[in-house]
């Protein structure tokens, strides 16, 4: 099967990344990322990277509100709030009572609601979509 688009046209545009799992862009044109061990990278329009924090534990998907708050989930933490600082806190590690098992990607709508899906336990059937509020979120 031949592919789309060829390998020729693809080029590297970051490096030195520690097992990157999600990208967004920022209003300034800026690639975030996370990392392995809780890194949260910042890639210029030019490809250099910046370690923003570290969060310890791995990031897995991240996505900025509508007022540009970068939001990451962080299995082992549930979802992290992170500022431009490097400073972060946890925003919420569990949702409707329960527990947030595997925080695996945030997405937020137009309305301002982040949506964040918990993959729940490896191979079971315990995953879910919590969703939290715009004024909660502070969209």
């Amino acid at each position: 099967m031949k592919p789309e688009v060829p390998i020729e046209r693809f080029e590297v545009y970051a490096k030195g990344l520690d097992h990157p799992e999600c990208c967004a862009f920022d209003t300034e044109g800026n690639l975030w990322a996370g990392g392995e061990e809780g890194q949260v990278y910042r890639i210029s329009k030019t490809g250099e990277v910046d370690e923003i924090t570290r969060i310890g534990s791995f990031c897995g998907g991240l996505a900025f509100s509508p007022k540009q708050q970068l939001f990451v989930c962080v299995p082992k933490l549930g979802v992290v709030h992170v500022e431009r600082s490097g400073r972060w806190t946890v925003f919420a590690d569990a949702a409707g009572g329960k527990k947030l098992r595997e925080a695996n990607f945030p997405a937020f709508d137009s309305r301002g609601y982040l949506y964040v899906s918990d993959s729940g336990q490896w191979m079971g059937t315990d995953g879910r979509f919590v969703r939290f509020d715009p004024q909660v979120v502070g969209t």
